[in-house]
């Protein structure tokens, strides 16, 4: 089976939803297949594999379900993850029986950055899989830092007040595991998993805790490192999920909206028990730059403290290295080379050559760097 076949969605009479999917879907490596009728799902569904079926309520006038009982019964889709699209109404007078039938049901017309989201959730469930090959320390930090993120990092847990022992147990962990070496099987792990959100402030921390090691800190101050890289964007829970998830450059309304993020998430940690003041300024400062041209103060130089520096590096360089919805990660190599234009003017010279060098010493040693 290849990897094509496993990242690809299955449409049932898709209109007018059909072009919004595709866009939503360009460059996330999945391909959309449509079928517009029961002999062109018959015939797909004996010759294709399917990681995820889209069915619209209203397909073969209303007997979606039948079409669901269809795609579970096809070995080829038995495993798929099943989205219906709800013309009429938002799904609430589903019976059990069907709902069972179903892993979400989206209402229509739906978003672009809601489609994402559901798309990003399946195939993050899929990869978490692969959590299973790492040893017991490394899966508990993975469980640990994802259980934080779905309570508070989603929209869902915007009124949660972020506890200073959950924050402090998530950094020893990432320190102890950057200590260890284990943290770079975890960043492999992360490669093929979809949630952008936790991913990125994974690798953030990560990168910030693995450059303290570089730099000789123990202990305390690496898990400074570490849970200030973790909660630097907590503030995105509060973006919109069509901002938050647009495949594409953001229009001028929209970049003012996630220019708001960094305040966002100062205030957030400022208005939680006891969180150390260098975590709430670099929530504040990681997009301000040397040279005075970022957000949100536009801070210059000395202006911006030594862990908000240290951050931005991380924050750019993980950027370039992610999978987005709408673009593939750059290789080390391209991320190495755009990050050096970036010194002195976005990004600290000192730290930036120390942090390049911490990268291309891992490179050149035959090591994988994600």
């Amino acid at each position: 089976m290849s990897d094509t076949s496993n990242r690809t969605l299955l449409a049932v009479e898709p209109e007018p939803n059909g072009k919004l999917m595709q866009q939503a879907l360009s460059n996330s490596g999945m391909d959309l297949v449509l079928a517009w009728d029961a002999y062109d799902l018959n015939e797909l569904l004996n010759t294709k594999t399917f990681s995820v079926a889209v069915i619209s309520s209203e397909v073969l006038d209303g007997s979606w379900t039948s079409v669901a009982h269809t795609v579970r019964n096809t070995p080829q889709a038995d495993d798929a993850k099943i989205l219906l699209v709800m013309e009429q109404g938002d799904g609430g007078n589903l019976d059990e029986a069907d709902k069972s039938l179903v892993d979400v049901v989206m209402p229509s017309p739906f978003s672009i950055g809601s489609f994402v989201e559901v798309m990003s959730q399946f195939q993050a469930a899929k990869s978490e899989k692969e959590w299973l090959k790492l040893n017991k320390n490394q899966q508990k930090l993975l469980r640990v830092t994802k259980s934080l993120f779905g309570k508070h990092f989603s929209a869902e847990g915007s009124n949660e007040v972020l506890s200073k022992d959950v924050m402090r147990e998530s950094g020893q962990a990432i320190a102890a595991a950057t200590q260890s070496g284990e943290i770079w099987d975890i960043l492999e792990t992360l490669k093929n998993h979809d949630s952008y959100t936790f991913v990125h402030a994974l690798k953030v921390s990560s990168f910030m805790t693995l450059f303290g090691v570089m730099l000789g800190l123990k202990d305390d101050d690496l898990q400074l490192l570490s849970q200030a890289g973790l909660f630097h964007d907590v503030g995105k829970r509060e973006t919109p999920v069509d901002v938050l998830n647009f495949p594409g450059k953001l229009d001028a309304e929209a970049w003012k909206v996630m220019q708001e993020h960094p305040g966002i998430s100062e205030q957030i940690l400022a208005d939680s028990f006891d969180v150390p003041k260098e975590i709430v300024q670099v929530a504040g400062r990681h997009h301000e730059k040397m040279d005075g041209s970022g957000y949100p103060r536009g801070l210059k130089g000395s202006e911006i403290d030594d862990l908000s520096a240290i951050c931005a590096i991380a924050d750019v360089y993980s950027g370039l290295t992610d999978k987005r919805s709408y673009k593939p990660p750059f290789t080390v190599e391209k991320t190495l080379e755009i990050m050096g234009s970036m010194s002195g003017g976005h990004l600290e010279p000192h730290f930036l050559d120390r942090f390049l060098k911490m990268i291309m010493d891992r490179e050149r040693s035959g090591q994988k760097t994600v």
